[in-house]
């Protein structure tokens, strides 16, 4: 449950950041709002595991955006850099 508290704020500050203007890229799809694209980014967030940190630590709360990445290209969401 923490790791989803975890990842909800970690969403809400990123769809924060891309509402203030203040980032150079954005998920889009044609049709789908930001709150599509939203609720998306927490899907694909929570369906990763944690990644363990070198050597033996502790699990990282920290997501892999290669991950994210994926998971958002296979809904369908193009990453546009502005």
């Amino acid at each position: 449950m923490a790791m989803e508290m975890v990842m909800a704020r970690y969403t809400i500050m990123c769809v924060a950041i891309l509402m203030a203007g203040c980032a150079t890229e954005r998920w889009v799809q044609k049709g789908k709002t930001v709150d599509d694209v939203a609720a998306a980014l927490v899907v694909c967030e929570q369906s990763m595991p944690p990644k363990p940190t070198p050597p033996t630590g502790p699990m990282s709360t920290e997501p892999d955006q290669s991950v994210i990445v994926k998971c958002m290209e296979d809904k369908g969401y193009k990453l546009v850099r502005k």
